[in-house]
């Protein structure tokens, strides 16, 4: 494999390699924040950098004396980042059908969140009181003797039995489904309701029914205790904490609270019999893992689905007011968000998929209720979406460099001849008709569409007084001989034609009539094959890549200050943060930034690689 280049030169030189051609140092717009550097028509800012580099995971950067390196390599890689952005642009690639459907989604994602914190986080405040009450709840640990009933009825009954007594020497009528049991109820690790009546009884003291997710339950306070971890905190600390959770809660009454209210009047369902289809294609492809409860799709599950589902795929799956959702993108919505449920049974598979639709529906909808609401074009939404499409654009424009890197069994064989442990090459054996003229060569051919055998044809019609005797028929030689005959040959099959292809003497045609490859006859070196093949492809897309944003970088120029990116105060502790966003999901903080900056190392002056 190639090394990576060193960079200490970069530092000695002042930390920073501008480019050469158009390059210049930004222009600082005092609108905006402290200006860290350019690529092309993009700034990159103080607070862009330092979001970046702290809220996406870094290696070793924790090590003494790499924090000014890994800043560079974040500088060059968001640097790369929105040259591929403007390259995309530049190629239309951004007016592209897929890419505005993409971008619009992830618009609508945090539009969504933007009517969160519109209909349920501005509308929610904590008092100084409620946190004072809190607070005084949650240094104690409370021992708590409950009775559970699923049906309401019961436990309304039994409740009107109880009159005061303990529940601990009261017995529930056997025909009644109940159970009794104690619980520690620690402060914030129960249900909102169960918390409040519990915090609120005196020792010994019975409670009213209480309505929960699961059930019913009846409490009785038998004893109360310190909780050590809240004792043990910093007041402003537990303060904290305890405001959080109880801001969790209101939000959480609030959520349900504009669900009742926003839900009713619109339209959105998943279709029964698709359910069926997919619980029951799906039944054999999920798995259980050793100390895992829940069943989850084994590796190539979603080709399997496809598969079975072939007939099924275009047919609608869900509907969520104005979008519909087919069979073929709910397998994909499934995979993607790892899909899981109890059961491998196509029931109970079924059940969950029922659940995952319902949340899948009113996340759509509150989403299409936020674009209805300008949200999506609010100054938040944008400015967050700035960064996003560059990323997004950017991921695009690499997709598109990486799809145009070809790789032949030549080029592999041809590889490890020079860098590794060379593998039996295959042997081609073809026929050959060179003609002097375009002219004649099209007079072969017209005599081979009309059923004259190659052979003869070339007896006919070749230049080559060689090439006549031997009707045209080579020897078995290596794919890697011969160029470029032996590379075409090796994509070939048996008695199939390649050309014809001008030269400089006229034309040529060529035949593949057989091929020896020992290597596809044993597993171990073909597999080590594949192996090579996989690295080389690799190697040849990211040096193809780092010369398409080296040319970039000498068209649009960059700039970086130097000084500037050297003071910044960042973090050294690498992390992955995820955003909850609200009504459901998440999303990375930040986009994900690929490590790209080997480009600066790479001749700007070459001929162009772009597709």
């Amino acid at each position: 494999m190639r090394p990576l280049p060193v960079f200490s030169l970069l530092f000695l030189l002042g930390l920073v390699v501008p480019s050469t051609g158009r390059s210049q140092e930004p222009t600082i717009n005092p609108s905006k924040d402290l200006v860290l550097g350019k690529a092309g028509n993009r700034y990159i800012s103080e607070e862009e950098f330092v979001r970046r580099f702290e809220l996406l995971p870094g290696l070793y950067r924790h090590k003494a004396g790499r924090l000014d390196e890994d800043k560079l390599i974040v500088m060059y890689s968001l640097i790369a980042e929105k040259l591929l952005a403007q390259e995309a642009e530049e190629r239309g690639i951004a007016a592209d059908s897929s890419t505005v459907e993409g971008l619009h989604h992830l618009e609508e994602l945090l539009a969504r969140d933007d009517l969160y914190r519109k209909e349920v986080a501005r509308k929610v405040s904590v008092t100084p009181e409620e946190v004072l009450a809190g607070e005084r709840n949650a240094v104690r640990k409370l021992l708590v003797r409950y009775l559970y009933f699923p049906n309401r009825e019961d436990a309304q009954f039994v409740s009107s039995q109880i009159k005061g007594r303990s529940l601990k020497s009261f017995d529930v009528d056997s025909s009644i489904q109940s159970l009794k049991d104690t619980v520690t109820i620690e402060y914030g690790n129960a249900e909102p309701e169960i918390e409040k009546a519990a915090f609120a009884l005196k020792r010994g003291e019975v409670s009213p029914v209480i309505e929960t997710s699961k059930g019913y339950v009846i409490l009785q306070l038998v004893g109360a205790g310190p909780d050590a971890l809240y004792m043990g905190m910093q007041p402003e600390v537990r303060a904290e904490r305890v405001r959080s959770h109880i801001r969790s809660v209101q939000e959480e009454a609030r959520l349900r609270e504009f669900l009742r209210e926003f839900l009713p009047g619109h339209r959105g369902f998943a279709v029964g019999p698709r359910i069926k289809d997919i619980a029951i294609a799906s039944s054999s492809l999920l798995t259980r893992a050793p100390g895992d409860s829940a069943f989850h799709f084994m590796q190539g599950a979603k080709d399997s689905l496809l598969a079975r589902l072939a007939d099924k795929l275009n047919d609608t799956f869900m509907v969520a007011g104005s979008r519909t959702f087919t069979v073929r993108e709910t397998i994909g919505m499934l995979i993607d968000k790892d899909f899981s449920c109890d059961s491998g049974e196509p029931l109970s598979v079924a059940g969950a998929l029922n659940a995952q639709s319902r949340v899948w529906v009113q996340q759509e909808l509150l989403g299409q209720e936020a674009v209805r609401q300008g949200l999506d074009r609010s100054p938040e939404v944008q400015a967050q979406m700035t960064e996003w499409k560059d990323a997004y654009l950017a991921q695009r424009m690499r997709g598109e460099i990486e799809s145009h890197v070809s790789l032949t069994d030549a080029d592999v064989y041809q590889y490890l001849q020079r860098y590794g442990d060379p593998l039996p090459t295959p042997r081609v054996r073809i026929r050959t008709l060179t003609t002097s003229s375009v002219e004649d060569m099209r007079l072969a051919m017209s005599q081979l569409d009309r059923g004259m055998p190659f052979p003869q044809v070339i007896r006919s019609y070749s230049s080559d007084p060689d090439e006549r005797n031997r009707e045209g028929l080579t020897g078995f030689f290596p794919i890697t001989d011969r160029p470029p005959l032996g590379e075409i040959a090796s994509q070939l099959e048996p008695g199939q034609y390649y050309g014809p292809v001008p030269v400089k003497s006229g034309a040529i045609l060529m035949q593949l009539v057989a091929r020896q490859d020992s290597v596809a006859k044993d597993s171990a070196l073909s597999k080590r094959k594949e192996r090579t093949a996989d690295d080389l492809r690799r190697m040849l897309e990211d040096d193809t890549l780092e010369k398409f944003i080296a040319q970039a970088a000498a068209k649009r120029g960059f700039s970086i200050f130097g000084d500037r990116l050297h003071a910044i105060k960042v973090s050294p502790i690498p992390m992955m943060t995820f955003r909850v966003l609200g009504f459901g999901g998440r999303l990375f903080a930040a986009p994900l930034l690929p490590r790209l900056y080997t480009w600066v190392t790479k001749e700007k002056q070459q001929p162009a690689v772009a597709p």
